[in-house]
């Protein structure tokens, strides 16, 4: 019986996958990661203001016992809103979020080893503090980086 030497160098993943697209320079201690500061507020700039467009609430008269008695209409006009607010949760909700800046994914990049997906800067910045998936622990490098268009 013969036996048969395996030669495994990881050159497979560049067969199949094409050429690594991240090297380990980037992830290196010295290496500058631009970090994106405020993404929600840059990329929604009117969500808070909204809230300030929202007509103040009028103070209708209270019953004896302290609870307030709302009319029909700031009724309707409380549900509107609420509507509205749901409406914006279920829509943001559908998008993808990056799990570790729990934004929207901006230049997402993914692993050949696990299939998570993460922007490149928070890829980045957590291959620079373990050499590890954040999600499943599967030993990652950058080599393992490939951008994705989502």
């Amino acid at each position: 019986m013969e036996k048969c030497n395996q030669v495994v160098d990881g050159d497979e993943d560049a067969e199949l996958y094409g050429p690594p697209q991240y090297s380990p320079s980037r992830i290196a201690p010295d290496a500058e990661i631009p970090v994106v500061e405020d993404r929600h507020e840059e990329e929604n700039p009117g969500i808070d203001t909204e809230r300030q467009n929202e007509p103040e609430k009028i103070c209708e008269p209270s019953k004896p016992n302290g609870l307030v008695e709302a009319s029909a209409e700031t009724r309707i006009q409380a549900l509107k809103a609420k509507i509205k607010e749901l409406e914006s949760r279920q829509n943001s909700a559908a998008e993808a979020k990056c799990l570790i800046c729990l934004g929207p994914h901006i230049s997402p990049a993914v692993s050949i080893q696990c299939w998570h997906v993460y922007c490149e800067v928070c890829w980045l910045q957590s291959l620079k503090a373990k050499k590890i998936c954040p999600q499943c622990n599967a030993i990652t490098s950058a080599h393992h980086l490939r951008r994705i268009y989502m």
